[in-house]
């Protein structure tokens, strides 16, 4: 269909359709209408109303042929015939690809990123929490999960360790997963690493520069996954309960923002060079996954692969949020990474909240 047009079907004249080139368009009752190559294209701003009066018979005796322009729309009429639609098979993120030591695998996005179900999570490697592992207690925690467990999905970010001490300043927590890979050759292959930029200014230029400092880092050539650690414009995020999007905030920041295509444009170049696999988002919602797919399309550049937030029993909120919908094979395919799935702690019932514990 003429891109931009608005074609107002007279059998269902409270509908009003907004025609895309060369779609397949479905109206109630199996209804369908389908649009030759356009000619000529019309600006978004033109518009078209089509009405029986108007219409031209065609040799068919069940086709209406109408010219906007020069460009031909055939309309099938009544009675009308059940559509066959015709789909190219796309590789769905979730999708269960294997399993090792019972512990399943599956696919990232539409990539051919492949991770285990369970990962290995780093925030508090070398931090100055007093139960915070040391470099012997990671590494035998890289050895349990990776080399005899089945796990492949190891993530860290920039900013780790959290807290950060004196002796182990942010970046250290990278420093020793390149330590722990670099002990045997091969590593690298076994596992799929993804990492983070959190430092406040993101944009294109940060993008890359920091992508290059966790490379540095962790002494390897590529990552498969590289995400933002928080939205590169302002938006309520993090765990704190009050959400609401604050309209006098957003405009008085709108400014700072970084533009959607900055993001995926230095995304896309990172990728390109070989430098990273696939990219995504953490700590964001639906409009920052439509936003980096939609600059992602426009600039022709493969768009975010992986979305993440904190999810568990108690925190339901990527749910109502749109980000469960958005990244749904039927919209953009993204894969989703948990964290916090245990609540922080309170669903493991170590402190005395579980049902039926009489100290509760």
């Amino acid at each position: 269909l003429a891109q931009g047009c608005h074609v107002a079907l007279p059998m269902w004249r409270d509908l009003t359709f907004r025609a895309t080139s060369s779609a397949l368009l479905h109206a109630p009752g199996d209804a369908a209408f389908t649009a030759v190559a356009p000619q000529q294209r019309r600006p978004p701003s033109s518009h078209a109303r089509w009405s029986r009066s108007s219409a031209t018979r065609c040799r068919s005796s069940n086709l209406r042929c109408m010219h906007l322009g020069g460009t031909a729309l055939a309309l099938l009429a009544a009675p009308f015939a059940r559509s066959r639609k015709v789909r190219r098979r796309v590789r769905e993120t979730n999708e269960v690809v294997g399993s090792v030591n019972d512990i399943r695998r599956r696919r990232l996005g539409g990539t051919d990123i492949v991770v285990s179900e369970l990962a290995l999570g780093t925030q508090r490697w070398l931090g100055d929490d007093f139960n915070s592992p040391d470099e012997a207690l990671c590494h035998a925690m890289l050895d349990r999960g990776v080399l005899e467990s089945g796990i492949n999905l190891i993530h860290t970010a920039e900013l780790y360790p959290i807290p950060p001490t004196q002796a182990s300043p942010p970046g250290s927590t990278e420093q020793v997963i390149g330590r722990w890979l670099r002990k045997s050759p091969g590593r690298r292959q076994q596992v799929v690493l993804t990492s983070m930029i959190s430092t406040k200014e993101k944009t294109y230029d940060t993008i890359l520069t920091q992508c290059e400092g966790s490379l540095r880092r962790i002494g390897t050539d590529y990552l498969d996954v590289y995400m933002l650690h928080s939205p590169a414009r302002y938006t309520p995020f993090g765990q704190g309960q009050n959400m609401e999007y604050d309209w006098d905030t957003g405009r008085k920041r709108a400014l700072e923002a970084t533009p959607f295509e900055d993001i995926v444009q230095a995304m896309g170049e990172l990728m390109a060079a070989g430098k990273i696999r696939g990219y995504g988002a953490c700590n964001d919602n639906a409009v920052g996954l439509m936003g980096l797919a939609e600059a992602a399309r426009r600039l022709g550049v493969p768009g975010p692969c992986c979305m993440q937030h904190d999810y568990s029993l108690l925190n339901r909120r990527i749910e109502e949020n749109g980000v469960s919908e958005a990244s749904s094979p039927a919209m953009h395919n993204v894969g989703f990474m948990a964290y916090s799935v245990l609540g922080k702690g309170m669903l493991t019932g170590k402190y005395g909240l579980m049902m039926g514990d009489r100290k509760s």
